[in-house]
């Protein structure tokens, strides 16, 4: 990064009301007043857990990165 970004000042970056970490996915909400994380994700977890546990060292992470877009709170 250069010198200009670590001076005066937040970036106009948000605090995070609500963050925590599913089998290795973060998730993070502005609001403070979002439901469990366990509860919103719902049966999304089967694919999740699918999915990490797909080999019995977890995923393998590669460079690169997948960006979503959705209507959601968490």
């Amino acid at each position: 990064y250069p010198d200009s970004f670590d001076c005066d000042g937040s970036h106009d970056l948000k605090r995070l009301g609500r963050f925590e970490n599913y089998r290795g996915f973060l998730f993070g909400s502005l609001s403070e007043t979002v439901p469990e994380l366990s509860d919103y994700l719902g049966e999304t977890r089967v694919i999740i857990d699918q999915m990490v546990d797909q080999a019995p060292l977890g995923l393998e992470v590669l460079r690169g990165s997948s960006s979503y877009v959705y209507d959601g709170n968490w």
